[in-house]
């Protein structure tokens, strides 16, 4: 195998012919990708209105309409920077799954391990964004916690419903607790959400509520057909509510949270109890600000523009090359009304 990952600029090819792991909540829901050449990004949060064309006299002439649309929020994404580290006993050593019979060369050996590691990277970034898109939707915030940080960027949202009696309790109603986040959504975002995402407990008291089996169980008017069958990436799809013409899914993609206790815990990217409705043609922006970065040759740091900005450099007490894979994503809900989110249990 020839070595073609030693500098940056074939490092940054490679990156970018790498492709992303799929997710359900960033793939879904975020594909307007933005790039900036700046650390701080310009958003437009669009909120829509109802403005009626106004009569006119033909002798005064037109009246503008005031543009009350949007307003453009500046954000700073945070830097997401994962590394790992190669040494000398890493090209030397043979590496899992390759034949001991088979002579190796550290040279391929230090090109097999720089993928694997750029692999394993991009995963740990992916997780991550999957995590910020869940706290946006579901907080309404993204929590930045880690090493020396711990502060929020807060959306400011409005859009939680209210469900007063959970869906656990008897006289609850489902269906017209959806139907009311349903109308939540018209009214304020001006669209028809398409896919609602329920916890997994969620989906189970829906399923097993007894006036969801009434809908069920009516004849010829289907008013919902529940038709589990298992997707990609840990979605599953519940069934539809025809009614509403909604797409029920769970999600059951989890992560590893070793940044909040003293003990590692694996968590759900949809969290208990939660349920949202959400447009099908969603098209929230996922931006991405300038990572800062150093030429070795005129050890000058610039602001590079990407969704991945990988470096190596090699460090010597202890001899080792440090292999970095940086990001500044944040994902941003900027039309800001046409999804709904509650707590059912």
């Amino acid at each position: 195998m020839p070595n073609i990952l030693y500098n940056k600029r074939t490092l940054l090819g490679a990156v970018r012919q790498m492709e992303s792991p799929r997710t359900f909540l960033r793939d879904t829901f975020f594909t307007n990708i933005r790039t900036f050449q700046t650390e701080t990004v310009e958003i437009d949060i669009v909120k829509g209105d109802r403005q009626v064309a106004p009569f006119v006299h033909p002798i005064i002439g037109g009246k503008v309409m005031v543009n009350k649309g949007y307003q453009t929020n500046s954000y700073k994404p945070p830097l997401v920077a994962p590394e790992k580290i190669i040494t000398a006993k890493d090209l030397n050593d043979r590496l899992a799954g390759e034949n001991p019979y088979e002579t190796t060369s550290a040279e391929d050996r230090n090109a097999k391990k720089t993928a694997e590691y750029l692999e394993l990277l991009e995963d740990s970034i992916t997780r991550r964004e999957e995590l910020m898109c869940s706290q946006a939707i579901f907080e309404g915030k993204v929590v930045v916690k880690g090493e020396g940080l711990d502060e929020e960027i807060n959306f400011g949202f409005t859009n939680n419903a209210t469900i007063a009696t959970k869906w656990s309790i008897d006289g609850s109603n489902p269906i017209a607790d959806l139907e009311a986040m349903y109308s939540l959504v018209q009214t304020n975002g001006m669209t028809n959400p398409g896919i609602c995402i329920m916890a997994n407990n969620v989906a189970n008291a829906f399923i097993n509520h007894k006036l969801v089996k009434e809908v069920l169980d009516i004849k010829n008017y289907q008013l919902a057909k529940i038709e589990p069958k298992t997707l990609p990436n840990g979605t599953r799809y519940i069934g539809r509510l025809s009614l509403l013409d909604l797409d029920i899914y769970t999600y059951s993609g989890m992560y590893t949270d070793d940044w909040t206790g003293a003990s590692p815990v694996t968590k759900k990217f949809v969290p208990d109890n939660k349920v949202a409705l959400l447009p099908i043609d969603a098209n929230f922006s996922l931006a991405y600000g300038a990572v800062e970065i150093a030429d070795d040759k005129t050890e000058q740091i610039y602001l590079a523009e990407g969704r991945r900005i990988p470096d190596i450099y090699v460090e010597r007490k202890p001899v080792r090359k440090i292999l970095n894979l940086s990001s500044r994503p944040l994902p941003i809900l900027d039309k800001v009304d046409s999804f709904a989110v509650a707590d059912a249990l």
